[in-house]
């Protein structure tokens, strides 16, 4: 590595160790690497002095099987070429294969609208740990603000959101309605109270009138059917 490194070239991948990846990213800054033979996470984050950027094949390694590589990861690659502030322009060049489709080539380059998947997937363990170190309410927050959540219910997550805000508003009325001449809430409770035991009581009195009624008109019923009595 030290050897290919003087004369100018350099690999940067993910099988690297951390501390050598800096190294190579600190020389390819230094502008003392001339060639580095990378993935597309190389400079992520970074201003990398490169002028041209080199494709060798349309298709990477995702640590199963070699796939065609997605719009995001060629603006990624290709994004490197020309340096910030001190190139008008960058260069990519595709090397050319047989098979090549220079129409996938063109669809590569051309789409900016990228769907993003989030591939977050919570565990059993993930839970367990974030539950010991925040608690269970803000581990709910935690999974209910990742992109994933949002992704599998956008409803759910805005019912959640509105929810919280209604709890901080209550939260927040609650506060106001203390006072030194007493709690508000406690009053709001006798009053309530108070309203159901007259409501309870007209209801039992309109019950009471109405059956007073009923035998009323019944005795004037029996009173007006019963034969008179006459002088013998």
């Amino acid at each position: 590595m030290a050897g290919r490194a003087r004369a100018g070239v350099a690999a940067h991948h993910a099988g690297l160790l951390p501390a050598f990846k800096e190294i190579i990213e600190e020389l390819f800054q230094r502008k003392l690497l001339k060639v580095v033979f990378a993935t597309e996470t190389l400079a992520l984050g970074v201003n990398m002095p490169a002028r041209t950027v080199v494709l060798e094949k349309l298709e990477k390694f995702n640590g199963e099987a070699r796939v065609p590589i997605t719009p995001g990861e060629y603006t990624q690659l290709t994004g490197r070429a020309g340096r910030r502030g001190i190139d008008v322009e960058g260069h990519a060049v595709i090397q050319w294969i047989g098979g090549l489709d220079p129409a996938a080539v063109a669809s590569l380059a051309s789409r900016r609208s990228y769907p993003l998947v989030s591939s977050f997937r919570p565990t059993y363990n993930m839970a367990v740990n974030l539950i010991e170190q925040f608690g269970r309410e803000r581990t709910r927050e935690i999974l209910e603000s990742s992109f994933a959540q949002f992704q599998a219910d956008r409803a759910v997550v805005d019912l959640a959101r509105r929810l919280r805000e209604q709890e901080k508003s209550l939260e927040a009325y609650a506060e106001a309605m203390r006072c030194h001449l007493g709690d508000f809430a406690e009053y709001a409770t006798l009053r309530r109270e108070l309203t159901d035991l007259e409501r309870k009581n007209a209801r039992a009195e309109d019950a009471a009138a109405s059956s007073a009624t009923s035998r009323g008109a019944s005795a004037t019923s029996d009173s007006a059917g019963s034969p008179s009595s006459g002088a013998g």
